[in-house]
């Protein structure tokens, strides 16, 4: 595969290649939401789901892993999965996920953990709505 940058990219950004040994690969996603539930209140319970889905090639990503920064002298997010919480400019929130998976199960995994943010979201916000 070929990617094109522009010079400027190049020596104003930083460029990694996150795509390891076609095997493995740093998958990235984002859930954005209105700020009407707070995802820290569930964010153990989002850790345990990604540690759940990803207990069956732990092993091997971490081997990967150390491959990877052994190999391109870099170092990594992984294999554990990383969960980050922000705001957007319109003050929405936006969970974003980092999970170094199999390049086949990324998809799968992905829709795992958005099913079970909204299950856990739209609780939240009825418990919310019933208490009002």
């Amino acid at each position: 595969k070929t990617l094109y940058l522009p010079n400027s990219q190049l020596i104003t950004s930083a460029i990694k290649n996150l795509n390891f040994l076609k095997r493995y690969a740093m998958h990235h996603f984002t859930i954005v939401r209105d700020d009407s539930v707070n995802p820290f209140e569930f964010m153990d319970l989002l850790y345990a789901k990604a540690n759940l889905y990803c207990a069956d090639f732990k092993e091997v990503a971490m081997r990967y892993n150390q491959l990877i920064e052994n190999r391109l002298d870099v170092s990594i997010e992984g294999p554990d999965p990383h969960i980050y919480v922000a705001t957007s400019n319109l003050g929405d929130t936006q969970v974003f996920f980092t999970i170094f998976c199999p390049t086949e199960v990324a998809l799968d995994i992905e829709q795992k953990l958005t099913a079970d943010f909204m299950q856990l979201w739209f609780e939240r916000k009825n418990k919310i709505i019933s208490t009002d």
